[in-house]
C-alpha cells in the first residue's frame, strides 16, 4: 500500500500540516526501506566495459573506507589490479540499497559483491563482453577475496585519499553547477525543533539593500520538527549572513518544551522507584542478595557536531529534480522529496557525495528539501549549507540515557546480571516520528535500537526499559544503540589495564564473548588463609577521581563490600566519533 494510499483509508482519522509551495507535509511520516543486500543486487555494482571495471559504490562513504574496502574485495576477486577498478558513489538510478549505519557495510555487503565479481570474472573469461551476467553462488571457500593474502589485509592507496589532501571535489558542498546561487532557510535561534517557532515579521527592506541580495522566499520547504523558517537567497554565500541580520527576524516561539529537563525524564532510578519498566529484553529471575557490582551510568545529550556542515544542492529541469547531498540514505531522501513535492519516485535524483562525519544525523532529510524549495523558488540551482550554528541548534543529538547495572561474580564467572535503562528513542526517533505514532510503538513494540547490545549472550540476566520522548531532535549514532549500553565493559578493562590491575573474568560455559575485565590485588597470607567465602579487599583509587569504576571481585562473601555499593558515574563521548569514553566519579 502506498503511503498516500494509507491515508485515504485512514478514513479522515489523519491530522495534516499546512502545505507550503509545492507539497503537502502529512503527520504520517515517509518510512526508509532498508532491503538487505544479495548477489543479484550486487550485480547493478560492478560493470565491465571497454577493458575496465566500474565499481559504484553501494554505501556512503563518510571516512570509515568502505571505498577501500570494497575496491579491495573487487580486485582480489576480479584477480586484476588496483589500478584498474574505478569507483563511483552510487545515485539513486541504481537498485535500492540500505541507509549506511548501524556499522554493518563489511557484514552485509563484502559476500554479495564477492559472488558478483566472481560471475563477472567467469563471463569474461568465458569469452562473454556483452549483456547480464547471471550470479552462480559458490561457497565462501571459493572466493578469492575472502582468502587470506593478496589485497585483503594490505594497505592500498586510500579511495579518494589524494581528492582529499589536494582539494578535490568530493563533497556537496563542492559540487558547482551553471547559474549556480545561494540560499538559507533562517529558523528561531533560540527554540528546539521539537517547539512549534515560525517567521512572525522582518525588516525585508534592509534585506534588499544588501548587494547580492536576490529574494525573500516564504514558501520554504517542510518545517524541521514543528520549526517553520524563512528562505533568502544571494548571489554569492558570504552575503548570507548580512541578509539575516538585516532581517532582523521576530519569531513567534510557541512556548517551552513540556519535557525540557531531560535529566529527571531519563533518570532510571526515579523510574524504577515508580515500578517495574515496561520493556524487558531478557528476564531471567537473579537469586535474591546483595550485588558485586551496583552502579549507575549516565550518558547525557551529545550534539553530532559533524566536521562538515551539511549541505545539498538541488536543480530543477523540465517537472524533475536532481539533488546532489551527503547523506546516509540516498533513497529516503528520494522517497522524502518525492513525498514533499508530489512527484513520483523515477521524477527525483539524488547523487549522493562524499560525507564529512555523520554518526547517523545525515540519514534524515533536512537541508536537501531548504535546497529543492529554494531552488524551485529561484528557478536556478541553488546551493545550502548550514552554518556550524544552525549545525548545533536544529541537527541531532545522541540520545540521553541512564543505566542501573548490577551484577554478580562467583569464582571469576559472571553469575547474575540486571541492566535496567531509560532513553530517549534510537529507531523511532523524534527526528523522523511524531509523539502519536512513538505512543503506539512504545506500547507494542518498544524500540530495538534502545535494547541493541543489552541481551549480551550466555549470561543469566534481566534487562528491560522504558522511552522517553527527547526535547530536543535525537536520532541513531555516535554511540547509540549497543555502544551505549556496553560502555561499562570496555571502560573498566582499560581503566584497569593502565593500572596494571586486572584479573580476567570468565563468561559462564568459559565463552569469552566479550573483553570483561575485573580487577583485584594480590591478597596477603593472612587472607589468604581465611574460609574460601571471604573477598580479597581491592585496591581502590581514592574516591572521588576520575575513571572510577566499582572494583569486581574473583570471589564471593555475604558480607558488604569494603567500598560503596552504588556510585554514580558520568560518561560523555569522546573523539570524532564517538568511539572514546570520559568517566567522572560523581557519587
Amino acid at each position: 500500500m502506498k503511503r498516500r494510499t494509507f491515508l485515504r483509508a485512514a478514513g479522515g482519522g489523519l491530522v495534516a500540516m499546512i502545505g507550503v509551495g509545492a507539497g503537502v507535509w502529512s503527520q504520517v511520516p515517509v518510512i526508509p526501506k532498508r532491503p538487505n543486500p544479495d548477489p543479484e543486487a550486487a550485480l547493478g555494482w560492478i560493470a565491465w566495459r571497454d577493458g575496465r571495471y566500474t565499481l559504484t559504490l553501494p554505501r556512503a562513504e563518510m571516512g570509515q573506507n568502505i571505498a577501500t574496502a570494497l575496491k579491495q574485495v573487487a580486485c582480489a576477486e576480479l584477480n586484476v589490479g588496483w589500478e584498474m577498478v574505478d569507483l563511483r558513489l552510487h545515485d539513486t538510478l541504481v537498485p535500492r540499497v540500505k541507509a549506511t549505519v548501524g556499522s554493518e557495510s563489511v557484514q552485509l555487503f563484502v559476500e554479495p559483491l564477492a559472488q558478483a565479481c566472481a560471475s563477472l570474472r567467469d563471463a569474461i573469461a568465458a569469452g562473454r563482453t556483452e549483456g547480464p551476467v547471471t550470479v552462480a553462488p559458490r561457497p565462501i571457500s571459493d572466493l578469492r577475496s575472502l582468502r587470506p593474502g593478496g589485497l585483503i589485509g594490505a594497505a592500498p592507496e586510500l579511495v579518494q585519499g589524494r581528492e582529499i589532501v589536494t582539494g578535490g571535489s568530493l563533497y556537496a558542498a563542492d559540487v558547482a553547477r551553471p547559474g549556480i546561487v545561494f540560499g538559507r532557510v533562517l529558523r528561531a535561534p533560540a527554540a528546539p525543533p521539537e517547539v512549534a517557532s515560525r517567521p512572525l515579521r522582518w525588516n525585508a527592506e534592509a534585506a534588499r539593500s544588501v548587494p547580492g541580495f536576490i529574494a525573500i522566499v516564504e514558501e520554504c520547504g517542510p518545517p524541521i520538527g514543528k520549526a517553520r523558517g524563512l528562505g533568502i537567497l544571494a548571489q554569492r554565500p558570504g552575503a548570507l549572513d548580512t541578509i539575516a541580520e538585516a532581517l532582523d527576524v521576530t519569531w513567534d516561539i510557541g512556548g517551552p518544551h513540556p519535557r525540557a529537563d531531560i535529566p529527571t525524564e531519563v533518570d532510571v532510578d526515579r523510574r524504577l522507584a515508580e515500578g517495574s519498566l515496561p520493556h524487558t529484553v531478557l528476564d531471567a529471575e537473579p537469586e535474591a542478595g546483595p550485588w558485586d557490582v551496583d552502579l549507575r551510568v549516565d550518558i547525557p545529550l551529545a550534539a553530532h557536531a559533524p566536521i562538515e556542515p551539511r549541505a545539498a544542492v538541488a536543480e530543477w529541469q523540465d517537472g524533475t529534480l536532481r539533488v546532489w547531498a551527503g547523506t546516509q540514505d540516498a533513497f529516503y531522501i528520494r522517497d522524502f522529496l518525492a513525498d514533499a513535492f508530489d512527484l513520483s519516485g523515477d521524477a527525483v535524483t539524488v547523487q549522493s557525495c562524499r560525507i564529512g562525519g555523520a554518526f547517523g544525523g545525515k540519514t534524515i532529510c533536512t537541508v536537501e528539501a531548504e535546497a529543492a524549495a529554494l531552488a524551485a523558488a529561484a528557478g536556478a540551482p541553488v546551493k545550502v549549507q548550514w552554518t556550524r550554528a544552525q549545525e548545533l541548534t536544529f541537527a541531532f543529538h545522541r540520545p540521553p540515557s541512564s543505566h542501573r547495572i548490577r551484577a554478580r561474580v562467583l569464582d571469576g564467572r559472571i553469575t547474575d546480571w540486571d541492566h535496567a535503562q531509560v532513553s530517549s528513542h534510537i529507531l523511532f526517533t523524534a527526528a523522523v516520528v511524531p509523539a502519536w505514532m512513538q505512543r503506539g510503538t512504545d506500547m507494542l513494540i518498544g524500540d530495538g535500537g534502545v535494547a541493541r547490545g543489552m541481551a549480551a549472550p550466555r549470561v543469566l540476566a534481566r534487562r528491560a526499559l522504558p522511552m522517553t520522548r527527547c526535547a530536543c531532535r535525537c536520532i541513531p549514532g555516535r554511540g547509540a544503540g549497543w555502544g551505549r549500553v556496553r560502555t561499562g565493559w570496555p571502560s573498566r578493562a582499560r581503566w584497569t589495564r593502565r593500572h596494571g590491575l586486572w584479573a580476567p573474568i570468565r563468561w559462564p560455559f568459559g565463552s569469552p564473548m566479550l573483553p570483561i575485565h575485573g580487577w583485584r590485588r594480590r591478597s596477603s597470607a593472612s587472607e589468604r588463609s581465611r574460609s574460601g567465602t571471604e573477598r580479597s579487599r581491592p585496591l581502590l583509587p581514592k574516591r572521588g577521581s576520575a575513571g572510577v569504576w566499582p572494583a569486581v571481585s574473583t570471589r564471593r562473601r555475604a558480607m558488604p563490600p569494603p567500598w560503596p555499593r552504588s556510585q554514580s558515574i558520568l560518561v560523555a563521548g569522546c573523539g570524532s566519533a564517538g568511539s572514546g569514553v570520559c568517566m567522572t566519579a560523581v557519587s
